[in-house]
Parts: structure tokens; C-alpha cells; sequence
């Protein structure tokens, strides 16, 4: 950054060198990719293991039985022992969700999560960020899915690098700026 300052829960993350960087994100953000990014080598609940054994969180031995919980949250319990390749893409978003949780991060970072779902995949995926809104995680979406962005209590549009607009709403009510009071946002 040539300018500002990022502060997130009282860090300024800008002066962190690059390990202490990395510890932070690994601890305070979890990300769910566009396109998944699970190791096709690894069995699903290996990858959700991932980030705990990377951040050295939890103990060795809570970390199968951490992993078998955030599958069983995201309704892929069964699926813990397959292989990326051998499941659908909605089986893969909600496995890259689990792993986005592993460390129970207070920020999720999601890009287009839904965009390469179907209808129902995607349905299923926003109900998910909306019970982990409720839970009280924050959740920073990037879409180009103007029907998505709509149920959703704040809207940032950037264009060419600049934010163009910034919308909040009541989730509840559809209103915008609070007119019937805010909701999370």
C-alpha cells in the first residue's frame, strides 16, 4: 500500500513482517477460494486439517475430531474419508468451507463461493454463511451475483480499484440505511 492503514481487531497488519503476517491470517482469517483449492491428494477430512496443523492449533488429537465436526456443520460427514476429484463441486465448496473454519477464525474471506455451484449447491452455501453470521463471524464476500448481494445487510461496490458505492440494509427487512434498523453489517 503507497497510503492508510489496515487495522483488524486492533492489529495493524500493515507493520507485521512477513511471518508474523502469516501467523496472524492463519489464526484470524479463514479463505474460501473460488475455485476450491483442495489437495486431490488428500482424503477431505486431511484437507480440513490442513490449516490446524499449519497454525499449530488445537492438539494432535483434536484435530481429526475438530475436522469431523466442521464436515458434520457443513453436511459432509460422510464424505471425510473421499477424495476431491470423486466428489461434486458443491461437496468441494463446503469442504473448502470446513477448512476456511478449521482454526475458527473471526473473518471469513470468500471469493464467488457460490459461482461455480448450481442453484440448490449455492442456495445451500449462503443458508451456511448466514448461520455463521448469526454465530458472529464476519463474513467479506466478493460476487458478481447481483441477486446474492441483495440478501446480504451491506453492499461495497468497487469499480477500477475505487469503492463506487456502500449500501446498508436490515437483512431482515430488505430496507437500505437502516430505514427499519440495521442488521449485522
Amino acid at each position: 500500500p503507497t497510503d492508510g492503514e489496515v487495522i483488524v481487531a486492533n492489529t495493524a497488519i500493515r507493520h507485521l513482517d512477513e511471518g508474523k503476517m502469516a501467523e496472524w491470517r492463519g489464526r484470524s482469517m479463514g479463505i474460501i477460494f473460488q475455485f476450491f483449492q483442495l489437495l486431490p491428494t488428500l482424503s477431505i477430512i486431511e484437507n480440513v486439517m490442513i490449516p490446524m496443523d499449519l497454525a499449530g492449533m488445537y492438539g494432535m488429537g483434536e484435530r481429526y475430531g475438530r475436522a469431523q465436526q466442521l464436515l458434520a456443520q457443513v453436511g459432509l460427514a460422510d464424505a471425510a474419508d473421499k477424495y476431491p476429484a470423486t466428489v461434486s463441486a458443491g461437496h468441494q465448496q463446503r469442504a473448502a468451507i470446513a477448512r476456511a473454519l478449521a482454526n475458527d477464525p473471526p473473518i471469513l474471506v470468500a471469493d464467488e463461493p457460490t459461482g461455480n455451484l448450481d442453484t440448490r449447491a449455492a442456495e445451500r452455501v449462503f443458508e451456511l454463511f448466514e448461520t455463521l453470521v448469526a454465530a458472529g463471524k464476519t463474513i467479506l464476500m466478493v460476487t458478481h451475483d447481483s441477486e446474492l448481494a441483495q440478501r446480504v445487510p451491506r453492499v461495497v461496490t468497487i469499480a477500477d480499484g475505487l469503492i463506487v458505492s456502500d449500501v446498508r440494509r436490515n437483512a431482515e427487512c430488505g430496507m437500505r440505511n437502516g430505514e427499519c434498523g440495521m442488521g449485522n453489517g
